[in-house]
């Protein structure tokens, strides 16, 4: 199973689309769904797209963007539509033997709820070109968390 920050979508169609190519191509050695949360300007509060694409299964959970000026709480209400959202996914599809985690954030919150809860392994493929050794930006490892 993939778990994507980023994947296209009909509002997004070039979002993440890299790893869209990915899930296609290991999609010919072995049995592939995407999970995709998004938020969007819309009157429903959740809605699923679940879809057979190239051989990649792939459930896109929209829900409706948090309206809230006050950054605290509108971060703590989008954690929570999101974790809502993700487990309404989970919840139409068989238990994966793996999870591969595209794009840390907010993903990877979901790929470590995974692993704690249901002991599902994962690996997490990062994009960001910070991490590259040409990179004129340094930091160090605790910045990340």
């Amino acid at each position: 199973m993939f778990i994507s920050s980023w994947y296209p979508t009909r509002f997004l169609p070039f979002n993440g689309d890299f790893i869209q190519r990915h899930a296609r191509a290991v999609a010919l050695y072995c049995k592939v769904t995407v999970i995709h949360i998004a938020s969007v300007e819309q009157n429903k509060k959740i809605f699923i797209e679940d879809i057979e694409n190239n051989g990649v299964r792939e459930i896109r959970v929209f829900h409706r963007k948090i309206k809230s000026h006050f950054g605290i709480i509108k971060t703590f209400k989008n954690f929570f539509i999101k974790l809502q959202s993700f487990k309404k996914a989970f919840s139409i599809i068989e238990k994966p033997d793996i999870v591969h985690l595209n794009v840390l954030f907010p993903a990877g919150v979901f790929a470590l709820y995974l692993k704690r809860k249901y002991k599902i392994p994962y690996i997490a493929t990062e994009h960001w070109s910070k991490f590259l050794p040409e990179s004129a930006i340094n930091f160090t490892n605790t910045e990340l968390f």
